[in-house]
């Protein structure tokens, strides 16, 4: 059968690589899940993450994939990050980024800060419980999170063995086990501002998904997500399609703001550096991409 036991090694191997360096389908997805939320913002349910097979289209349970998404008057620019690994080439968005954060001009790095790439995750999952939405129990979807479910999911396969704590790969059908997601809506820096938080989120003891039946878990195989195809080259734009659309979206060129004049230190946009610099890491990536795409009813 594809369902097989696993070594909880191979798992952190795997995070290991992912960690060192997903096209999100943009737009109404009935294949992807996500949490419905009542009316202060708060979500439960309880999901089962999956194992990679052949059907999955990829090696591992878990894709990463880098976006850039950012508002500039009316106009949007969405658009897959071409450092995402497994494909690594320049991006325009990441190097204007590096030559705004260089001037050291608060508005400049703010500006950075906005258009910065956001992080996401994805996994095929099991839909275990979800009472504000009961008809997507016993389903498979795909799945996009951020780096504090991730973390979660790190720390079960990397716990502190000096503490007695056992690895455990939470992906495994038979010695893996569910995922209880609390999501709390709470205040973010400024006024006005939330994010979904996940810090009460927590796996379940150890068991068997569907009881271990394998006739079930063969049928489970079948109704796995190609993965793959959220990465796929076609799904990133070359980097002069993305340096004409973040023109088109900027609409100047100016430079950055000199340092001798920190009065005009807010420019609409920036000329990218000629040098590829490194991306700014984003510091609330499991909420950002959510709230660029709420505001697009998306």
């Amino acid at each position: 059968m594809a369902f097989k036991r696993k070594n909880v090694a191979d798992l952190q191997q795997q995070l290991s690589a992912l960690n060192k360096t997903a096209n999100a389908d943009y737009g109404p997805d009935i294949a992807e899940w996500k949490p419905t939320v009542d009316t202060q913002g708060n979500a439960t349910a309880v999901i089962r993450f999956l194992d990679a097979t052949e059907k999955t289209g990829h090696t591992i349970p878990f894709i990463k994939i880098y976006n850039h998404g950012f508002k500039e008057g009316n106009r949007w620019f969405i658009e897959n990050c071409p450092t995402t690994p497994g494909i690594g080439h320049t991006c325009p968005v990441c190097a204007a980024n590096g030559e705004l954060w260089a001037t050291e001009i608060d508005a400049n790095k703010n500006l950075a800060r906005d258009r910065k790439r956001k992080l996401s995750y994805w996994s095929n999952i099991y839909v275990v419980k979800d009472s504000k939405n009961p008809s997507s129990e016993g389903k498979v979807f795909k799945y996009r999170f951020g780096q504090k479910i991730m973390d979660k999911i790190d720390t079960k396969a990397n716990p502190n063995v000096d503490l007695g704590l056992q690895p455990e790969d939470v992906t495994c059908a038979f010695e893996g086990s569910n995922f209880v997601l609390v999501q709390k809506r709470v205040p973010g820096q400024f006024p006005g501002q939330f994010f979904p938080n996940y810090d009460d989120s927590m796996f379940q003891s150890k068991s068997e998904l569907l009881g271990g039946d394998e006739a079930k878990l063969e049928e489970l195989e079948k109704e796995l997500h190609d993965l793959s195809k959220i990465v796929a080259p076609s799904e990133f734009k070359s980097e002069t399609e993305l340096q004409a659309k973040l023109d088109q979206v900027l609409r100047v060129k100016s430079k950055p703001a000199s340092t001798a004049t920190p009065a005009t230190a807010t420019p609409a946009a920036a000329t990218p550096a000629v040098v590829q610099q490194p991306a700014i890491e984003n510091d609330n990536i499991d909420s950002e991409l959510d709230d660029i795409l709420g505001e697009l009813g998306l």
